[in-house]
């Protein structure tokens, strides 16, 4: 409980790394579960971007540019949380010297006919 902080501003920083002309601000919420004879848990941690349209709306170049951006933006971000936790499953992943055995190996069922 005590590293929700620590979370959020990571969270945060991330963000402002990834998107660093960013005007909008990130809103991270935190769903807890509380267990019958256990501590809290983190259930989910959600993370909230307010876009604000406003006239665009009437406007479909504007809006075009705003949705642009948006998907820039979220991309930039996506691909910095990728950087981050990819790897390191990646890294804890046994790797499989069998793998190309595996793939030779796929039987492929019909299914019945009526």
């Amino acid at each position: 409980m005590s590293s929700l902080p620590q979370i959020a501003h990571a969270v945060h920083q991330l963000y402002a790394s990834a998107a660093p002309r960013s005007e909008n601000p990130v809103r991270v919420d935190v769903a807890l579960s509380f267990a019958n004879g256990q501590g809290p848990r983190v259930r989910a941690l959600t993370i909230h971007q307010v876009w604000p349209i406003g006239d665009a709306l009437f406007d479909a170049e504007l809006l075009n540019d705003i949705f642009e951006d948006m998907c820039r933006e979220l991309r930039d971000v996506l691909d910095a949380l990728g950087e981050v936790y990819i790897q390191e499953v990646r890294d804890e992943q046994v790797p499989s010297a069998d793998a190309d055995d595996l793939l030779g190996e796929r039987r492929y069922l019909k299914p019945p006919t009526a």
